[in-house]
């Protein structure tokens, strides 16, 4: 079974609905039936703080993720902490809808969970893909944009 907790701890209207529908369609894709997902919507500060706590980097970013599964329990764990901030900024740079440029977020941070990279040029391309794939076929349309890929 899956269980989703959210919180919102940023001053931005976030719509739970489309978000809870997004995680259950994604999990459903990939067979992902029993997990505990966590989602925290939260501020360029907070999230800076926790990028600096766990990736010694201070800058702000758009999600981090963490899978906290046991290997030894067949419920998965995961953890995403989402910019609502960095949704609002880049919605009006691409010319998407707010809703829309933070179920990216999401959908990017539980893609990592599920085993996901873009560390290189062709997982790039495949992690970005699905993300388009899935958030159109949810009637968002492409979100991501060109899926360059320019190194990390």
């Amino acid at each position: 079974m899956l269980q989703i907790e959210m919180t919102n701890e940023s001053d931005k209207h976030v719509n739970e609905t489309i978000i809870t529908d997004l995680i259950n369609y994604t999990c459903t894709k990939f067979d992902i039936k029993d997990a505990v997902i966590s989602v925290a919507i939260v501020t360029d500060e907070q999230i800076s703080q926790v990028h600096k706590q766990f990736m010694d980097d201070d800058s702000t970013t758009d999600v981090i993720s963490f899978n906290l599964s046991d290997p030894s329990d067949k419920e998965q764990t995961f953890e995403m902490i989402v910019n609502a901030d960095m949704a609002a900024r880049i919605c009006l740079e691409r010319g998407t809808k707010f809703d829309a440029e933070l179920l990216l977020y999401i959908l990017h941070g539980l893609l990592h969970n599920i085993g996901f990279d873009d560390l290189n040029e062709q997982d790039f391309k495949e992690m970005h893909d699905a993300e388009n794939l899935i958030l159109q076929e949810l009637g968002y349309g492409r979100v991501f944009g060109d899926n360059k890929f320019e190194g990390k």
